[in-house]
């Protein structure tokens, strides 16, 4: 089921939005998917500190990066099929955060790459020599 762009709530932030469409991609063509070890690599070991977690990536995420849109990355980054896994008893109290900072530079490089690919980035800005240009 592919989410498209124009069905996202207008009140989602930029990033909020990238992640729900690279997850609502192929595997093959997600950018975290692709980076998943990248991802495990650039990650924290944190336990269970609230029992409000216990079920609940996205109340995770609202504690731990201050935006509740990663949750779909805490569980690809710990091979949970549903939130319904994100506890304490399946994770033995222990699971894997990536760095909001690597989170980023996955986005920024998505982003990137989805402007390239639509032709919204100009031969001009990307210092790509064009001898069409030049001819009168």
């Amino acid at each position: 089921m592919a989410t498209k762009i124009n069905s996202l709530d207008k009140n989602l932030s930029l990033n909020a939005r990238q992640v729900f469409i690279e997850f609502s991609k192929s595997p093959h063509s997600n950018v975290f998917f692709k980076n998943k070890k990248g991802l495990i690599y650039f990650s924290e070991t944190l336990t269970f500190t609230s029992s409000k977690w216990n079920y609940n990536p996205i109340q995770f995420c609202q504690d731990y990066y201050q935006e509740q849109y990663l949750h779909p990355i805490i569980l690809l980054v710990n091979n949970l099929p549903s939130m319904y896994n994100f506890n304490t008893r399946a994770l033995n109290n222990k699971f894997l955060a990536p760095k909001i900072d690597y989170i980023m530079k996955l986005l920024s490089y998505e982003l990137e790459e989805y402007n390239i690919e639509r032709n919204q980035v100009t031969s001009d800005s990307l210092n790509i020599y064009n001898p069409d240009r030049y001819r009168e």
